[in-house]
C-alpha cells in the first residue's frame, strides 16, 4: 500500500477518535455535511473522498501550533461528516433527517417514523430531470423538509403508498433544505408539496392525503387493462383473472377492484383481467365445456358473495381467490400459477448450451438464503414469461449447488441478473454481458432487455 493512502487512512481514523468525545446535542453545527467538506449534495463518493484528504490534512492538529478546542472540533467534525457522507445508507438517512441517527430529533427526542429506502427513492441529488422528470415511469413525489412536523407525521403514509405501489409507479421524496433549486422550480417552497410527474409532464396534486387516495391516483392515470364483461370471455389464448362485483351498496368491492386494476399492471402482457358486475347483467347466455348453457357468469362460477376474485386459466377450470394471512398479494397468486418456463443451470449447462448459443439469455445467479428471494423468484419468472414471446431464454443458477461457477464470474454479491445478447457466441458472448441495473419488477426487467 502506498504511503499517500496509509496516510489517508491514519488521518480518517485519528478523526474518527477525536470524533469519540461528543459535543452536547445541544451546541448546533453552523454547516451541514457537505459544507464542511465543500462538496455539493449530489456529489460522488470518488469527490468527496478527495475533499476529505484536502481538507484533514489542513486542519490536523498536528498542523495547528495553537491547538484550541475550536480547531479539534472542526477536525472532529470534519471525521464524522466523512463517515457519514461516504456510506450510502447513512447519507440517505442525513439527506432526509440532516442527522446520523435517522430516529434522533434534536434535543436527543426518539421518534419513531423515517422512510423505508427499499420502497422510496430519496432524490433530492443528482440529476432530477433525466431520473424523474425524463422517466417513462410514473412517479410519485413528495416535496418535503424534514424538521417540519407536517411532513414527519406523513412519513408512515408515504410509507404504506411506496410499499402498496411497489412495482407499479415509483415514490419518491426530495429534501428541499438539500434540493432548494428543484423544489423552487416545483413551486415546493411551502412543504409539503404532493407532485406526479409521467411522460414529461408534471401535475400538482391537492387530493386527499391517505394511502386509497393515491392509489386511486395512480390507477386513474395509468392504463389498468381491466376489461368490463358482459359475456363469458373465452375461448381466448391468455388465462383471465375476473374481478365479480356489484355496481352499488358494496364498499369492499369498490377496495377489492383498486386491488385488481393494481394486479392488471403488474401482470401486464402475461394474463387478461375482467370486471363484471353480479347486479347489471346483460341477457346473453354462458356455454360451460359441457355444453350446458348458464343465464350469466355469476352462477356460472358459483359466486355468491362480493367482492370474489376468480381465476380462470381457461373455460372448464376456474379457482376462487383467498386472502392469505401472510398478506400474498393478487399479483403473486396470479404469477405462481402460470408455467414456469425458467431453465435450472449448472457449469455444464452454461458451457454446452448457453455460450454457444446464438439466442439471447437472461441468467439469473442467486443465493437462496436471501431473504427477499421468494418475491424477487416471482418477478423473474413473469420476465421470463414475456421475453419467451421473443424467442428469449431465461436460466438460473443455484450459487450454493454450483459455486465454482459463480466464482468464475466474479460476483461481489447477489442476487445478480446478466443479459447475454443474440447473435454472438463463446467468449464474445460472455464479454459482451451487461448486468441488469433495475428495479425486481418483473415487466421493467424484460423491457431492459428488448431495449438493449
Amino acid at each position: 500500500m502506498c504511503m499517500w493512502n496509509v496516510a489517508v487512512i491514519l488521518l480518517f481514523l485519528l478523526a474518527v477518535s477525536w470524533g469519540a468525545a461528543q459535543p452536547d446535542k445541544g451546541q448546533a453545527t453552523e454547516k451541514n455535511y457537505y459544507e464542511l467538506l465543500g462538496v455539493d449534495p449530489d456529489a460522488t463518493t470518488k469527490e468527496i473522498k478527495k475533499a476529505y484528504r484536502k481538507i484533514a490534512l489542513r486542519v490536523h492538529p498536528d498542523k495547528n501550533t495553537n491547538k484550541d478546542k475550536e480547531s479539534t472540533k472542526e477536525f472532529q467534525q470534519l471525521g464524522r461528516a466523512y463517515q457519514v457522507l461516504v456510506d450510502e445508507e447513512k447519507r440517505a438517512n442525513y439527506d432526509i433527517y440532516g442527522e446520523e441517527d435517522p430516529y434522533l430529533a434534536p434535543g436527543g427526542w426518539r421518534i419513531d417514523l423515517r422512510y423505508n429506502f427499499d420502497d422510496i427513492w430519496d432524490v433530492s441529488g443528482g440529476n432530477f430531470k433525466g431520473f424523474v422528470v425524463e422517466s417513462p415511469d410514473l412517479w410519485l413525489i413528495k416535496f418535503m423538509t424534514h424538521w417540519q412536523e407536517e411532513c414527519k407525521t406523513l412519513i408512515p403514509m408515504w410509507n404504506k403508498v411506496a410499499k402498496l405501489l411497489k412495482g407499479v409507479v415509483r415514490v419518491g421524496v426530495v429534501n428541499c433544505q438539500q434540493a432548494r433549486a428543484t423544489c423552487e422550480r416545483y413551486d415546493a417552497t411551502q412543504t409539503p408539496v404532493f407532485r406526479t410527474f409521467y411522460h414529461g409532464e408534471h401535475e400538482l396534486y391537492e387530493g386527499d392525503r391517505t394511502v386509497p387516495a393515491f392509489a386511486s391516483l395512480v390507477t386513474s392515470t395509468l392504463k389498468t387493462n381491466v376489461a368490463l364483461l358482459s359475456e363469458s370471455p373465452f375461448p381466448d389464448e391468455k388465462p383471465w383473472l375476473i374481478f365479480f362485483g356489484l355496481s352499488q351498496n358494496c364498499i369492499r368491492c369498490e377496495k377489492r377492484l383498486q386491488e385488481v386494476k393494481k394486479a392488471s399492471i403488474l401482470l401486464e402482457g402475461l394474463v387478461n383481467v375482467g370486471h363484471y358486475l353480479c347486479d347489471d347483467e346483460e341477457t346473453g347466455v354462458v356455454v360451460d365445456a359441457l355444453g350446458d348453457e348458464t343465464p350469466s357468469l355469476c352462477p356460472h362460477y358459483n359466486v355468491s358473495t362480493f367482492p370474489t376474485l376468480v381465476w380462470a386459466p381457461n373455460a372448464s377450470f376456474f379457482e376462487v381467490y383467498e386472502e392469505h394471512p401472510l398478506g400474498h398479494t393478487i399479483s403473486n397468486f396470479v404469477t405462481v400459477r402460470l408455467p414456469n418456463v425458467v431453465l435450472m443451470l449448472g457449469k455444464k449447462k452454461v458451457e454446452s448450451s448457453v455460450l454457444p448459443s446464438q439466442a439471447g439469455w437472461l441468467l439469473c445467479f442467486i443465493d437462496e438464503t436471501s431473504y427477499y428471494w421468494d418475491l424477487m423468484w416471482l418477478e423473474y419468472r413473469k420476465a421470463a414469461l414475456l421475453l419467451k414471446k421473443e424467442k428469449i431464454k431465461a436460466g438460473l443458477v443455484k450459487c450454493s449447488q454450483h459455486r465454482d461457477l459463480c466464482m468464475e464470474w466474479r460476483f461481489r454479491g447477489y442476487p445478480k441478473v446478466l443479459w447475454l445478447p443474440k447473435g454472438l457466441t463463446g467468449n464474445n458472448k460472455r464479454q459482451a454481458t451487461k448486468d441488469y441495473p433495475g428495479d425486481w419488477f418483473g415487466p421493467e426487467m424484460s423491457r431492459w432487455v428488448l431495449s438493449n
